[in-house]
């Protein structure tokens, strides 16, 4: 069940294939080598709970398991290239963060296994074929968060009835944010709740829609979940302070930089589990 807090997070996961079970990692002729293809930075806290998953799996980086990473830092025209640099590196498994990495991986290999982490609708996007037989070489978890941004515009006028305008930042450069729009701009209109969308592409572009939704006289922010958004939380929640402006986001470390709301699933535990779906198919015990 989800429910609107200040700060507060619910989980609801979707996984696809199998449902995971602690495993222990044997000791390989052949250390295998795992790609990840992370959607931020090295210092994303999911990246560390991955690490720890494998651990617990009986993992450990150097000595039976080999992992090769790649950082995006939130820039999508990044996913595709370094997809193919991890491919060339002879994988036994890639371990992709988001719908734009997991769709750049699935273009470029029909035979490395792919493992997503993903906020999308791994059907609606084209990865697998349906949730019960996905088909391909893609299994892993999906949130399904990319329907909540009209949720968020339902909790923000449930928590300020009088706001009658919303300013909504989004990357147009994201095709599953252009799905999310329209799901809020239909709410918006049944709550007669009108909005200024505003196009933010790059980081440096946030100052200056900040200064225009201020100008338009906004009276709360929606975010659309976005890498380059979850990449920048702290400062995108340092703006809507500064402009008074409250504001929801799909993550609870924006509620922790500051923000006011926050509403989605818990990330951590889907960044846990894909260490177990990664040991599955080490051991052959999934394929995808």
């Amino acid at each position: 069940m989800w429910y609107s807090a200040v700060g507060g997070v619910v989980t609801l996961i979707l996984s696809l294939l199998v449902t995971p079970f602690v495993a222990h990692a044997q000791l390989p002729s052949k250390v295998p080598r795992v790609g990840v293809l992370a959607e931020r930075s090295p210092t994303d806290p999911f990246l560390a709970v991955f690490r720890q998953g494998l651990h617990d799996l009986g993992y450990t980086e150097g000595q039976n398991i080999v992992i090769e990473y790649r950082y995006a830092h939130g820039v999508v025209e990044q996913f595709s290239p370094l997809a193919a640099e991890l491919l060339r590196l002879d994988l036994d498994v890639l371990v992709v963060w988001g719908n734009g990495a997991a769709q750049a991986a699935e273009a470029l290999t029909t035979t490395v296994p792919i493992v997503f982490t993903l906020p999308g609708d791994p059907v609606g996007i084209g990865l697998v074929a349906s949730l019960a037989r996905p088909g391909g070489n893609a299994t892993g978890l999906s949130s399904l968060t990319s329907g909540l941004s009209g949720k968020h515009l339902e909790l923000l006028k449930t928590a300020m009835p009088q706001v009658a305008r919303v300013a909504v930042l989004w990357n147009p450069v994201n095709p599953v944010s252009r799905l999310a729009l329209h799901e809020t701009r239909e709410v918006a209109r049944a709550l007669a709740v009108e909005l200024h969308v505003l196009e933010v592409r790059q980081p440096h572009e946030l100052a200056s829609a900040f200064a225009a939704l201020t100008a338009w006289r906004a009276e709360a922010l929606l975010t659309i979940s976005d890498p380059m958004f979850g990449t920048n939380l702290a400062e995108l929640a340092q703006l809507a302070a500064t402009h008074r402006l409250p504001a929801i986001y799909v993550r609870r470390e924006f509620v922790e930089a500051g923000g006011l709301l926050a509403y989605g699933p818990s990330w951590a535990d889907n960044f846990r589990r894909a260490a177990t779906y990664v040991d599955k198919i080490l051991n052959s015990e999934l394929t995808p």
